[in-house]
């Protein structure tokens, strides 16, 4: 058994560059690790793992079938050369060979750690036993054609994906669990974009930077505070179905279903974690599970998907290659919808949760144009709704989470990959429109709670920088939504941003004040002060 383990893996490693085929255990998907080199070509799609193997070694084998049946002329025949060309012919078996000429990947250079060089060692094995058993009687024959078939058999079955002897090797991968990471994180080209383990030497390292001496602890500065605007889930949800039509029970697709199924998965597996680690990759698992649910029109409230992502997103180890799960490809902008512009703010906000803010601030930044296209008059194409006024909204948010996350990270270390680059003046225009909107929809609705109702310091007074859009009166603002009652008179201007808007009294804290030079005697607002958001 244990020869036959070993055979299994080599053969798996020969097609899989990020496993090591010398693991004492069986296969499995979380014992990947870091590799120079991308490839994964098994296939999970019979009872047990399948891939190819190099031509010498197809060779070899169908040889060693040959010497086999001399020796156990009763034993039945298996056409090894005859399967092996009915899989060369199958869809899978031409693609991934088209992957590998497209990748300049030579069939035989695609392990990490000369693991077909094992194969070919065993190989020679099982060729010294064959003629020792055929040079042999009795019980010592048959001992030596056993050792010959703990080779044969696991390279044969992995080679032509056809049950050929009775064991559970080559099965313990195929779970449910397994199978929908395959089919997750495998792109067509054969290369793998989910989680792997770092390289022991980097274990080493760690473990040497642990034993050294602590360092000495660097001056901090008080970290000010954003003053964002909170917004419930709820009122969200209200205004992403305000111009919705179809009041319709809607019936979840065949794909939302496995979506959810995903899901439950990837929460019992949350469930079972029993170590750190195995937390944290569960929990990865999670998020990006809830994330395929917000592209789908029948989840009924995407935005609670979305704030659970970035939950369980937190949860996993920072850093590293776990931004891997959340990269997917962008849609045309013109073509961008709301439900995919909720999705990649979504996965905005986990990258921002496992620290990769370059990215999160990529992914808003190129929601924000999106959502400007839309909200320009001028782009008579591109509608302007209440799907979008939300998802504007949103990247107002998301970018507000990460300013705060990337000034946290700066407290520690200056040169940390969390520090920002400045957002560039389009998405700064964008996500000031969205702040306002955000302020509206939080204003109408009295259960909601738009600041955190603890004082800033004033000496230094959060403020927006040079944002043309948030110069506008409150009362012009606010004018943009239809069921406001009444702009307050001119003189209540102030008591209706303290008490209505439930501002402090320390305006500074929030606003900027303007104030508005000139005017005339029939003006009402001549003399009011302005505030800028």
């Amino acid at each position: 058994e244990k020869i036959s383990l070993r055979t299994y893996n080599l053969c798996v490693a020969s097609c899989v560059s990020s496993f090591s085929g010398w693991e004492p255990l069986e296969f499995n998907l979380d014992q990947l690790r870091d590799s120079e080199k991308n490839f994964f070509g098994v296939s999970f799609e019979g009872r047990c793992v399948a891939g190819f193997l190099p031509k010498d070694v197809a060779s070899a084998t169908a040889e060693q079938w040959d010497h086999v049946s001399q020796i156990l002329p009763d034993l039945e025949e298996l056409p090894f050369e005859a399967d092996l060309e009915d899989r060369k012919n199958m869809n899978w078996y031409q693609k991934v060979m088209r992957n590998i000429e497209k990748q300049g990947i030579a069939s035989n250079k695609i392990s990490t750690y000369r693991e077909e060089d094992g194969i070919r060692a065993l190989l020679s094995y099982s060729s010294l036993c064959l003629t020792a058993a055929e040079r042999s009687d009795g019980d010592r024959k048959d001992d030596f054609v056993k050792l010959a078939m703990s080779v044969l058999l696991p390279l044969t079955q992995f080679s032509i994906d056809t049950q050929v002897w009775q064991s559970t090797i080559g099965t313990l991968v195929m779970s449910a669990r397994n199978g929908d990471k395959v089919g997750y994180f495998l792109d067509e080209n054969c290369q793998w974009l989910g989680p792997t383990k770092k390289q022991d030497k980097m274990k080493v390292a760690n473990k040497t930077q642990r034993t050294q001496g602590p360092k000495e602890a660097m001056p901090t500065r008080k970290l000010s505070r954003h003053n964002i605007i909170k917004v419930p889930t709820s009122v969200l949800l209200e205004e992403w179905r305000k111009d919705d039509t179809d009041e319709e029970s809607r019936v979840a697709s065949e794909d939302a279903r496995k979506a959810m199924m995903k899901l439950d998965s990837a929460m019992k597996n949350l469930r079972q974690s029993r170590t750190l680690n195995s937390l944290e990759r569960s929990s990865i698992d999670v998020a990006v599970a809830l994330i395929s649910l917000v592209s789908f029109d029948e989840c009924e409230n995407p935005f609670v998907c979305m704030q659970q992502a970035a939950m369980f997103a937190a949860m996993g180890s920072k850093r590293g290659n776990n931004d891997e799960p959340f990269k997917r490809f962008l849609p045309l902008k013109k073509k961008c919808t709301p439900v995919e512009a909720l999705n990649i703010l979504c996965r905005a906000d986990c990258l921002r949760a496992v620290h990769f803010l370059h990215e999160a601030q990529f992914l808003c930044t190129w929601v924000a144009s999106v959502t400007q296209s839309h909200r320009d008059v001028q782009q008579e194409e591109l509608p302007w709704n209440s799907r979008w006024r939300t998802v504007g909204i949103l990247t107002y948010i998301v970018s507000a989470t990460i300013d705060e996350t990337g000034e946290g990270l700066s407290l520690s270390d200056s040169n940390t990959a969390g520090a920002l680059r400045k957002w560039v003046e389009t998405a700064k225009e964008e996500i000031g429109r969205g702040k306002s909107d955000a302020l509206v929809i939080v204003t109408i609705n009295p259960n909601s709670v738009p600041f955190d109702e603890t004082p800033l310091n004033e000496e230094n007074p959060v403020v927006e920088e040079e944002d043309d859009d948030n110069q506008n009166d409150i009362t012009e603002m606010i004018q943009q939504k239809e069921n406001i009652e009444a702009v307050p008179p001119a003189a209540d201007v102030e008591q209706f941003l303290y008490e209505e808007l439930n501002i402090p009294q320390d305006g500074n804290a929030f606003f900027e004040d303007e104030v508005i030079e000139g005017g005339d005697d029939d003006d009402p607002f001549a003399g009011v002060e302005a505030v800028a958001i």
